[in-house]
């Protein structure tokens, strides 16, 4: 490679990070979360680390004790770069400034998920992290996609809660992953996502 080559190409990638750095969204979380409700929260989180120009998608529902604010989107940068809000640490956060302990954190088929109140269960956060080819003239390799549901809890957790937290994840996860591109896509059944979801009331 010529001299010249070489500056053209360090040129470029200046370029793309500028670019990068102008299309992420901004931070729109305060220092300390108690005061925010679960939907102020994850659309904080969202733009944080979506473009600027891409929206995220928002799903909510709700019974007689639950309520879900699921968020999706396509994240800019890499969770190594430190500009990239992990969801997990940021439901973490989240519990510990409302003065609430984790009371238990689990893994299964890539999804983390994280049970947080006192004596009962407050909140359940659910993540997953898809990841696509990118577009190869980028530099990028892969694309990757936020997937987080958190589910309020405003009685005792029943088994039918659990398995309407279930469901209302498992389809909000069928409907924002691309089935056709993702890569190492584990599915996930509402009996095993229960079962691990009872291990917080157990």
């Amino acid at each position: 490679m010529s001299g010249i080559q070489g500056v053209f190409l360090n040129m470029g990638k200046i370029i793309l990070i500028l670019t990068s750095l102008f299309i992420v969204g901004c931070a729109s979380l305060p220092a300390n979360y108690s005061q925010l409700t679960s939907e102020q929260f994850l659309k904080g989180v969202a733009n944080n680390n979506k473009p600027k120009i891409m929206p995220a998608k928002y799903i909510k529902d709700s019974s007689e004790n639950l309520s879900m604010i699921a968020a999706n989107y396509n994240v800019v940068g890499s969770y190594t770069s430190g500009l990239v809000l992990d969801g997990m640490d940021e439901a973490t956060k989240l519990c510990r400034d409302k003065g609430l302990s984790i009371l238990g954190s689990q893994e299964i088929n890539e999804r983390k998920v994280l049970a947080c109140g006192t004596n009962s269960i407050s909140f359940i956060a659910i993540h997953y992290i898809s990841r696509e080819n990118a577009g190869y003239d980028t530099g990028h390799t892969y694309a990757y996609f936020d997937h987080i549901a958190l589910f309020d809890i405003t009685s005792s957790v029943t088994k039918s809660d659990l398995e309407w937290i279930s469901k209302k994840y498992i389809s909000f996860e069928n409907g924002t992953v691309d089935l056709e591109r993702v890569h190492n896509f584990h599915e996930i059944k509402e009996a095993e996502l229960t079962q691990l979801l009872s291990y917080f009331i157990s």
